[in-house]
């Protein structure tokens, strides 16, 4: 999911609202059950200057024999003897780097990232691009990098006049629905100046049917919002299952729940589009 908008609309300060770097002004963060969240921050990466690339990822990850920690640093472009390179020698985009690999090793199933993509290079791109989408979380992320946003994001929430706006799809499906929204706000602004004629002229048995449509709209948004929180709930609870030792050897389990989850991320998407079409 990426989070767009331009600049100084508050994106960065929402994530560091997430990871409680910073205290929200009204409100309350709410993590689900069993979300273990890991953030990167390109001005803030956590690494020991002293270390070799190899002794920064075997500090932080002991349970790492050398053969894979040799065989990350190579899927990060850090081949041969690039993995005794001290910290303190690397460029911006090798610190990127780095910093990339030891947040994919964290065990982390939600990744918080902010404009991930400053500072590497094209390959370096690919390899966070790929990364991406084999990863099994959820990857939230800002960043001003279009292409990147379209080959990751599958959903797009853009932040605008202090709102959050949401579509469910990658940037391009995002800039389509924007030109939409665009158009259908002219002809709803044409469509008000006539209604102010016009509602003077409503006979009270009109005004009640337009009422009533309202009313219904309304319970048609209240049914599906129930279903969807009905269905974010289901999946967090199999998301629990996962985490539970016992199951997580049972392949055949494992196979159960992994249907079951994405049935219920397919109905979940589903009601997502309705809400949407409904809210507009």
């Amino acid at each position: 999911m990426a989070l767009i908008g331009d600049n100084g609309t508050g994106k960065t300060t929402i994530l560091k609202i997430l990871n409680e770097i910073y205290q929200p002004d009204a409100g309350v963060v709410k993590v689900g059950t069993g979300v273990i969240m890991s953030y990167y921050d390109q001005e803030q990466q956590e690494l020991n200057e002293e270390n070799t690339l190899f002794e920064e990822l075997q500090n932080a990850y002991s349970d790492l024999n050398n053969t894979k920690i040799r065989n990350v640093l190579a899927a990060f472009l850090f081949t041969k003897d690039d993995a005794f390179k001290k910290i303190k020698s690397l460029s911006g985009g090798e610190r990127g780097r780095i910093s990339l690999a030891k947040l994919m090793l964290s065990g982390a199933n939600f990744l918080v990232l902010d404009e991930p993509t400053n500072h590497l290079d094209m390959d370096s791109k690919d390899i966070l691009e790929n990364a991406i989408k084999s990863y099994s979380g959820t990857v939230f992320y800002v960043s001003h990098d279009r292409y990147f946003i379209n080959q990751t994001a599958t959903r797009i929430l853009e932040l605008r006049d202090g709102q959050l706006f949401q579509y469910l799809g990658n940037y391009d499906y995002y800039l389509s629905k924007k030109d939409e929204r665009v158009y259908q706000s002219e002809v709803e602004k044409k469509d008000d100046k006539i209604q102010e004629v016009s509602d003077t002229k409503l006979s009270w048995e009109e005004q009640k049917k337009a009422e009533a449509k309202k009313r219904k709209r309304q319970n048609e948004i209240n049914k599906i919002e129930k279903e969807i929180e009905e269905l974010e709930t289901k999946i967090s609870k199999i998301d629990e299952q996962y985490l539970d030792p016992e199951i997580s050897k049972n392949s055949a389990k494992l196979n159960e729940l992994a249907k079951e989850r994405e049935t219920l991320e397919n109905r979940l998407m589903e009601c997502m589009d309705t809400w949407e079409e409904l809210s507009c």
